[in-house]
């Protein structure tokens, strides 16, 4: 039986002549431990990656399709719209209003 000893990054094994000590580098096991969090990463990914793959097969066309919402807002001047100043006399601080309201 083996007996990891992670302080001391030793592994002991009992073997017929007696006890088996293994030592291990600290700048190896770091290596060893980052590759293998990234292998993991990666590996979680692609399971991702197929569920989404799966998903997107059972879409029908028409649920794809890309809307187009028409021109932003701002761009788009309603006539149910008139624009007043916060500010009397200052142009850069406007706001919308509905045409049905008054400036007051």
């Amino acid at each position: 039986m083996e007996v990891p000893h992670y302080t001391y990054l030793l592994l002991k094994i009992l073997t017929k002549t007696g006890v088996l000590s293994l030592r291990a580098n600290v700048h190896v096991v770091h290596i060893c431990e980052k590759e293998g969090f990234n292998l993991s990463e990666m590996m979680d990914m692609s399971v991702r990656a197929a569920e989404v793959q799966e998903q997107a097969k059972q879409l029908a066309v028409e649920d794809t399709e890309i809307l187009d919402k028409g021109a932003p807002r701002k761009a788009a001047k309603s006539k149910d719209l008139k624009e007043i100043e916060l500010i009397p006399g200052d142009s850069s601080k406007t706001t919308q209003i509905s045409t049905g309201l008054t400036d007051k």
